[in-house]
């Protein structure tokens, strides 16, 4: 305690001296407050001028505001590549069909009676629907992928339609659905295009009328008015 009293006056005056100097500092931080707060503000940036508009004009328009600026790039542009042309189906000898027809049971009797249908022929090319299937069935029957081919050159008038009819019966069964029957167009016969005009009338009022649900001349590619396209389908099928 002794030497606590002895030190007494010098601990205080450096006490004090230390507040002293908090003041001081205390004194200049308010004085740079102050003139901070004087400073004059700068102004605020002037607003950018409207257009002018009388008393009877209409404002500005989209277009007239936007003449500055710039278009985007146009998108590239050109044709989309066709797709992959349509596999044909295998390629039925008509001597084999009319063998197989020889030895065996018809394949397939519906039992049905012979539905009607809508046939239309103009410069050469038929088409035909069975009674209440739609007309896009055309357009997607010219447009599918065969299952079958069956070609007719050099058969008798006879022989050819033994040969078509089998030939529907047994792709029928078969699950087939597209057919392709080439008659040619008789540029080498003498007796013209014989097989181009019986070939429709045996689809549409034949034993395998029940089977056909709808016909048309082939696209170019797969020989036109020289040949046909039969989209089969029983009675039953409404699709």
């Amino acid at each position: 305690m002794g030497k606590r009293g002895a030190a007494g006056p010098e601990g205080k005056t450096r006490r004090e001296a230390r507040a002293a100097a908090r003041d001081r500092a205390l004194a200049k931080l308010g004085a740079v407050a102050r003139g901070l707060a004087r400073a004059p503000r700068p102004p605020d940036p002037a607003p950018r001028p409207a257009a002018a508009v009388g008393p009877h004009e209409a404002p500005p328009s989209f277009a007239a505001l936007a003449t500055d600026a710039e278009p985007l790039p146009a998108p590239r542009r050109g044709r989309v590549p066709p797709g992959p042309p349509a596999r044909p189906g295998p390629v039925v000898c008509a001597e084999d069909v009319l063998e197989a027809e020889a030895a065996g049971p018809r394949a397939h009797e519906t039992g049905e009676p012979a539905p009607e249908f809508d046939v239309t022929t103009a410069d050469g090319f038929v088409e035909g629907r069975r009674l209440g299937v739609p007309a896009r069935a055309l357009g997607e029957l010219r447009r599918a992928p065969t299952d079958a081919e069956l070609d007719l050159h050099g058969l008798s008038e006879r022989l050819a339609r033994r040969a078509l009819v089998a030939f529907v019966r047994r792709a029928h069964a078969a699950g087939a659905r597209v057919l392709l029957v080439v008659h040619g167009k008789g540029h080498h016969s003498s007796a013209g295009a014989v097989l181009a005009t019986a070939a429709p009338t045996w689809l549409v009022s034949g034993p395998v009328a029940a089977l056909v649900r709808a016909f048309s001349s082939a696209d170019a590619a797969r020989g036109g008015s020289g040949a046909l396209l039969i989209r089969l389908g029983a009675l039953r099928e409404r699709r």
